[in-house]
Formats: C-alpha cells, structure tokens, sequence
C-alpha cells in the first residue's frame, strides 16, 4: 500500500480574514498606546500601564487591562540620635589663682611732737624743774624715780606743784649742803625743799625715769645733768 498523497495545506498568512484581523489588531493597538499615553506619562514611575492586545479572527480587540498599581510601601526608618558628646575636660594648668590683694592699711598719722615744756637740770646737791613753755606748768600725777631714790612732785606743796608760772621753777637741794644759787634758766625760785636720802634720786644709777600717772615720758640720762620733756 503507497503512501497516501498529501493535502495541501492552505497558509493562514493569505487568508483574508487573518490579514483583515492583523491589520485591525495593529490599528487598534496603536489607538490604544496614542489613548493611555498621556496618562503614562503623568502617572508615578513606580506605577506602570500593561495593555494586552489579542487579535482575533473576529477582528474583536480586547479592552487593556488596567494598569495594577504598584503598591508603595513605605517604610519607617528610625535614625537613632545622636548621643551628646560630653565636652572635654580642660586640663587644670599650672598658673597660680591670684589672690585677692588685701588693701594696703594707710599708716597712722604721726602725731606731731610737741615742743618741751619742762626743763630739769641736776648736779651733785641740788635738783631744779623749770617751767619753759608759755603757759602755767602743772606737775600733777609727776613722780621721778631711778630706783635708788624717789620723788613725787606732789610733796612740793599743794599750791606750788600743780601752777608753776613760765620761766619759773621748783627746787630740791640736799639738806647737807650749803646754800645755792638757782641755775640762770630760773628767772624766780617759786618753791625750795630741803631733802636727804632717798629722795636724791638724781644722784643714784646711770638714768631716772620720769614718770606720769605711772607711765613713763621720759628717761634721762644722769651724766648729762639736764633733760627736756614735754608734760602734757
């Protein structure tokens, strides 16, 4: 038995209805891209337009199917922050911290001295105070001591010792000496007591203190046999 003989097979690419239906699936697909392109192109990047053409025999073209949207997902990144550098210590340096410089105590104002108002002058028997200044010469609270001998002005009288007039003076004398002239700086003996030991306390160590209400004002020195103070 031969072969059966075959069939010849007409080519769907010269049937009319087939190109009819090519033709018009191209038409209506280019129809289709010119209507969405607008929207394509204002649509979002992440959100892209599929169309699906299919080309029947029955020149039926299938709508496009919409686009699926292409879910956004956002995703929440938390950025820690950042973590305060604490400042860096500066380093203590060597410098010393001043010290607040206390005010410097302004020095006492000097007290003028005052001029002498009482001369004493001494030799080996006799003892003279002299009124030098230029007012009435008080003795009050005077005593005179060497520590051999002591003498309190008082005992010259109670009218005498207390208001000496200038230039005048007061006297002791050592009761077992003769009679003596005044030194010439007594313009008038106001008052004269004969004494003895131990009121010759200008005759004993090397100085006698003057002393008054039992501070000392002055020291003087025996040798020099006179002495200026100041009697307030």
């Amino acid at each position: 038995m031969s072969d059966p003989q075959p069939q010849k097979v007409q080519s769907s690419l010269t049937n009319p209805q087939v190109i009819t239906a090519v033709i018009g699936g191209v038409v209506t697909l280019i129809a289709a891209i010119l209507g969405f392109l607008p929207s394509i192109m204002n649509r979002p990047p992440e959100a892209t337009a599929i169309v699906v053409v299919t080309a029947t025999p029955q020149d039926v073209v299938a709508s496009p199917e919409p686009a699926t949207a292409v879910p956004t997902t956002v995703e929440a990144v938390i950025v820690p922050s950042a973590t305060p550098i604490p400042p860096t210590p500066i380093p203590p340096t060597d410098l010393p911290i001043a010290s607040p410089v206390p005010p410097t105590p302004e020095p006492p104002t000097a007290v003028p001295a005052q001029p002498a108002n009482a001369l004493f002058i001494w030799d080996d028997v006799s003892f003279t105070a002299i009124n030098i200044g230029g007012s009435t010469l008080s003795l009050v609270g005077v005593t005179f001591n060497s520590g051999r001998g002591f003498w309190d002005a008082r005992d010259w009288g109670p009218s005498l010792y207390n208001s000496v007039p200038p230039r005048d003076c007061l006297r002791l004398r050592d009761s077992t000496s003769g009679q003596r002239n005044p030194p010439p700086e007594c313009a008038d003996l106001y008052g004269l007591i004969l004494v003895g030991s131990p009121a010759l306390f200008w005759r004993s160590g090397d100085a006698f203190d003057v002393l008054r209400n039992g501070q000392v004002i002055a020291s003087c020195p025996v040798a020099a046999g006179r002495c200026e103070v100041y009697i307030g």
